[in-house]
């Protein structure tokens, strides 16, 4: 899934991309990547975006309220969006790659192979 904070200004988008990498670096809830990136031609060209398992969107929307995050003049949200922005060829400015903070990471195959009897997986 994909979170789009869009800006009218590289300054602004940059800031928005620098302030989530700093927040992310000591919380989050999910592996996911940051990009700062443009699309000219747009009223808001420049963008940064929070691209993450679409599991963990009620995690990702509950750490951003209590981070207290307002960044982008607007901001869109959804796997159609991320399809659309890799379909427009946008040039990439700058990449974060975000790792959960620890206790916070997915199962791994082992504990998922012995839940697997169960009939519902969190």
């Amino acid at each position: 899934e994909g979170l789009f904070f869009l800006q009218d200004a590289e300054s602004l988008a940059r800031d928005d991309f620098d302030t989530l990498r700093d927040m992310a670096e000591e919380s989050f809830p999910c592996r996911a990547s940051l990009l700062l990136a443009e699309i000219p031609g747009r009223t808001w060209p420049f963008m940064t975006v929070l691209v993450y398992p679409a599991e963990y969107g009620d995690e990702v929307s509950r750490w951003l309220l209590a981070m207290k995050y307002g960044g982008g003049e607007t901001v869109e949200i959804g796997t159609n969006k991320l399809v659309a922005f890799h379909q427009a060829h946008p040039h990439i400015r700058e990449r974060f790659e975000i790792e959960p903070v620890p206790g916070e990471a997915p199962r791994s195959l082992e504990e998922l192979l012995a839940a697997r009897k169960y009939a519902v997986q969190r």
